[in-house]
């Protein structure tokens, strides 16, 4: 086993040959590879840092459509700092290999950042007039429905009216004549 890994005894020698080599460089390379890794996976977490605030947006589309109380408010907002949670857990374990760095999580910050100051009011606007044009779309395909409803209730509030009225003049009549 070598450096926790299992390597047949022909690679490890030949690398143990160049690790020794006069110039230096086998250790140059081994750094150099190691900052583009962590410089890949500080961009992956750039980009996983839009997810918490597209998850965000969603609540924010769901308090403008349907607005609610503040304590619904509180479990939405606990709801997003789970989400970004297991989304920044999600990452740390398949980027960075379980090791948290600092400026992993920088870089997922940075890109939450960007997401809510360049991408946000343009999603939110878009999403907006498209949910608020199906809306509209739905209010027209039902309002027949609707039509054909109130219709329907004011026929039968007018019938239950009249046989309150009729069944009440019946019991007074009743009670007039012994």
């Amino acid at each position: 086993r070598w450096m926790g890994l299992y390597v047949p005894w022909s690679i490890k020698r030949k690398r143990s040959i160049k690790n020794n080599s006069p110039s230096g460089r086998a250790f140059f390379d081994k750094r150099w590879i190691y900052m583009q890794n962590s410089a890949k996976a500080f961009l992956c977490f750039c980009a996983a840092g839009i997810l918490p605030g597209l998850l965000f947006d969603g609540f924010r589309l769901i308090r403008y459509f349907i607005p609610h109380h503040r304590a619904a408010v509180i479990v939405e907002d606990v709801f997003w700092g789970i989400g970004t949670f297991f989304v920044s857990f999600f990452c740390v374990i398949t980027y960075a290999g379980g090791v948290v760095r600092w400026f992993f999580l920088f870089g997922m910050f940075m890109g939450c950042v960007l997401y809510f100051l360049l991408l946000s009011p343009i999603v939110l606007r878009i999403l907006k007039a498209a949910i608020g044009f199906l809306i509209r779309i739905v209010r027209i395909l039902f309002h027949p429905l609707f039509l054909l409803c109130a219709f329907v209730w004011r026929k039968l509030r007018r019938v239950c009216f009249r046989l309150k009225v009729f069944f009440r003049k019946r019991r007074n009549s009743l009670e007039n004549t012994k």
